[in-house]
């Protein structure tokens, strides 16, 4: 193996794992501040974190209630019910798992093609592609916009992004024989 594959598989691996943390994780979409529970002003703190698996909400520091912690499946409002806020989450799974076996693939073809670079090129810019389209769809799913305006993009979020992004550059600098 040459020196430009190695930099090709470690860059394919680095795509990889960066696409494995963001669909793995619950870090999409963050929320956190502050809610008053008495007349008096004081409040306790709340964090939501929404994934492509789970969303999950933390209350604390309000007397008599304890630490909550809760999960539930991000795509459910209820044990059996879709939610209809959240329209766009199975397609945002379906894409990023789509992005993550074509990345893998790419990998494959590495080794198993090292002379058919377009057909490795191709994996890249396609599993880029869904990377991306993956994000804009989150970006633009009303569920996630919250009242308060105070959601956020997690690391999730920018890790599929970041992926995407290298997946085409990685393609883009093969096919230019900037990394032959």
């Amino acid at each position: 193996m040459n020196n430009n594959q190695s930099i090709k598989m470690y860059g394919v691996i680095l795509i990889l794992i960066l696409g494995i943390v963001a669909v793995s994780t619950n870090y999409w979409s963050t929320s956190k501040g502050s809610v008053p529970y008495d007349l008096q002003g004081d409040t306790g703190k709340y964090s939501i974190n929404i994934g492509l698996w789970k969303a999950c909400t933390s209350i604390e520091g309000i007397p008599g209630s304890g630490d909550n912690n809760t999960c539930v499946d991000s795509s459910k409002s209820g044990p059996d019910d879709d939610n209809p806020n959240l329209k766009n989450i199975k397609t945002v799974r379906i894409l990023s798992i789509s992005s993550l076996v074509l990345i893998a693939l790419s990998l494959y073809l590495l080794y198993a093609m090292p002379k058919q670079k377009e057909y490795f090129i191709l994996c890249l810019v396609l599993a880029g592609i869904l990377s991306v389209i993956s994000v804009i769809l989150w970006n633009n799913d009303p569920g996630l916009k919250d009242p308060l305006h105070t959601a956020k993009h997690g690391y999730s979020w920018y890790l599929e992004l970041i992926s995407g992004l290298l997946a085409v550059l990685l393609a883009g600098l093969t096919q230019f024989n900037v990394i032959a």
